[in-house]
């Protein structure tokens, strides 16, 4: 959410009228700051010239929302991509799913591999890296702590930890700590007292939690999940073999273990590893790019006449008064039955 935020941001702050729909009232991300323009609607009427974003979660199975309008694909997590299709058919169009669709935009280098492969070679395909914001992730004095994200192998972390305590060089006075549920200025603090993060990263297109440990001066240990091999590099982290999760006990007991020997022996690393984030995933190197692909955007997907839209919303709406209708009949029903004559004494 945070990349579709700043997306729309970026393309403001060069004038142009970009904004991010959502479908009801309220539901305006609040769990990070932003200044993104947000308009609300069930439908949305296009006009030609506008231009149409559609993320890639989902799959085709809402492609029936945007009738005939000419949609630009934002592609963050390229395992979704062909969610809900059927193995046994062929589709035959450029981007699965959708016929409408004149181009997609990739978040990273395996999302990028990944529709390279996928569409032909005169789809367009336009990489815009993520950003981190750096003013926020800021390198502290460091706990004997060690984090991680709640919300990812949630079924492995018991199992894990429970390796890590038990392995014999494991040392006393460290703690770890589970993120979840936290705004991001808290998720901010936890990654700044941490001395190490292990990145449970599973079937992501990139993986932001890792590049934020880094740019927050943890140490980080674990899985690439398929987007984070472009930045958890040999220089200044440690990859292991997805799943083996006792060599990813034994990685983070023996790293805990140098940490009590000598906290210096990771500093060179944890500042090649923030040195790294701000150079290729910088807030500015990211606007940038995301202006130079709209500029090659907007004169292919533009509208080419007015079309209406409905958001993801709609469907749930219309559920709920679906269901509505069905209870008010039924009370009416019930109102209207005749009484059954009570029993004689």
């Amino acid at each position: 959410m945070r990349i579709i935020y700043g997306m729309v941001e970026a393309l403001n702050k060069v004038g142009l009228d970009a904004a991010v729909w959502q479908g009801l009232e309220g539901n305006s991300s609040r769990w990070f700051r932003h200044d993104a323009p947000v308009v609300t609607g069930l439908e949305r009427r296009l006009n030609p010239g506008d231009v149409l974003v559609m993320p890639e979660l989902g799959g085709a199975r809402y492609r029936h929302l945007v009738d005939e309008a000419r949609v630009v694909i934002l592609n963050q997590a390229h395992f979704y991509t062909m969610f809900g299709a059927r193995w046994e058919q062929t589709d035959p169009h450029p981007y699965p799913g959708w016929p409408n669709a004149v181009g997609a935009i990739c978040t990273s280098a395996a999302i990028e591999h990944y529709l390279q492969a996928l569409v032909p070679s005169d789809f367009p395909v336009w990489p815009v890296p993520v950003y981190v914001a750096n003013e926020m992730f800021v390198d502290s004095p460091k706990k004997k702590q060690v984090a991680f994200m709640l919300s990812r192998r949630s079924a492995d972390i018991a199992g894990l930890l429970t390796l890590i305590r038990r392995n014999p060089i494991w040392p006393a006075g460290w703690d770890f700590v589970g993120i979840g549920g936290q705004s991001s200025a808290q998720v901010a603090q936890v990654l700044a007292e941490s001395a190490i993060f292990i990145n449970l990263a599973d079937r992501d297109g990139f993986g932001l939690p890792g590049v934020e440990a880094m740019a927050a001066g943890a140490y980080v240990i674990g899985f690439h999940g398929g987007g984070a091999r472009e930045y958890m590099l040999p220089e200044f982290s440690t990859l292991m073999d997805d799943p083996d999760l006792v060599a990813l006990a034994s990685a983070v007991a023996n790293a805990a273990a140098l940490w009590d020997q000598s906290s210096e022996a990771f500093s060179e690393q944890r500042r090649a590893a923030r040195r790294f984030v701000e150079s290729h995933y910088g807030r500015d190197l990211f606007e940038q790019r995301v202006q130079n692909a709209f500029s090659q955007i907007m004169p292919v997907a533009g509208q080419t006449r007015s079309v209406r839209v409905r958001h993801y919303s709609s469907l749930g709406h219309q559920v709920y008064r679906r269901k509505a209708k069905t209870a008010i009949r039924r009370l009416k029903a019930a109102w209207n039955a005749p009484r059954s004559r009570q029993a004689q004494p």
